[in-house]
């Protein structure tokens, strides 16, 4: 071979090599400047003992929903007990010694009808069932009563508000004195009613039934319950009685 043309064949074959090496470099910088891929570590055992509710997602607990209506019994605790008169030979309707209160709340957005007490409609709505110490339920119910004047008679509660009731705990009298209440079953079960202290457990029932009356006046219908609520009851008579 002559000395031109070998020449001229061993600078092709380094220009070659060049642009050969050249390409690849640029085939691969791309990956040569990716970031490198960072991963996550999970928390160690250590970290979630620390704070146990660091790996747990927090998820918003939903409101209870509420009834329309509850009803509880406001008497307030005195000496860590809520004590509960009772009297047992009334002379007046409205023994101040046996007074407590009942409290109806609208829990809604709309405002809601209901019987007004003083009238039959509504006169026996409001009850109480009470636990003796064998948990044996009693029911505690209004007596016999007689209206020379009784009609269909309503009041409103307006939205989220409250209707307070009052409770006068007398005892239905054989004489018939008063309106009283009856809890026979209860006080025979408890030692009777001569037995002055007893205590038990007791929680507030509303009840409407639908009728007629109920669909034409437009009144609330159903039952609702207070939480059971432990009472020092205190069996007594009337001192202005004796």
């Amino acid at each position: 071979m002559p000395a031109i043309q070998h020449s001229r064949f061993i600078a092709s074959l380094i220009l070659f090599t060049l642009i050969t090496t050249a390409t690849a470099i640029l085939a691969f910088e791309p990956f040569a400047a990716a970031e490198p891929e960072v991963i996550k570590s999970q928390p160690t055992a250590k970290a979630i003992a620390a704070e146990p509710h660091a790996a747990i997602p927090r998820l918003k607990k939903a409101a209870p929903k509420l009834p329309p209506l509850s009803v509880d019994i406001a008497i307030p605790i005195r000496n860590k007990v809520r004590h509960l008169y009772v009297i047992k030979n009334p002379k007046t309707t409205n023994s101040i010694r046996a007074h407590f209160n009942v409290v109806i709340t609208n829990n809604t957005d709309k405002p809601i009808n209901l019987w007004r007490e003083w009238c039959s409609w509504g006169y026996y709505n409001l009850t109480f069932e009470a636990l003796d110490a064998n948990g044996k339920k009693h029911t505690i119910a209004k007596g016999p009563m007689s209206w020379t004047r009784n009609f269909p008679s309503s009041m409103t509660i307006p939205p989220r508000k409250h209707r307070v009731i009052d409770v006068y705990l007398n005892l239905v009298t054989a004489k018939g004195r008063g309106s009283g209440w009856k809890m026979d079953s209860l006080l025979k079960a408890t030692g009777g009613s001569d037995k002055r202290y007893r205590t038990i457990r007791m929680r507030p029932v509303f009840q409407i039934r639908p009728d007629d009356d109920t669909k034409a006046h437009k009144i609330w219908t159903g039952k609702v319950t207070g939480e059971y609520q432990t009472y020092k009851m205190i069996v007594r008579s009337d001192p202005k009685s004796t």
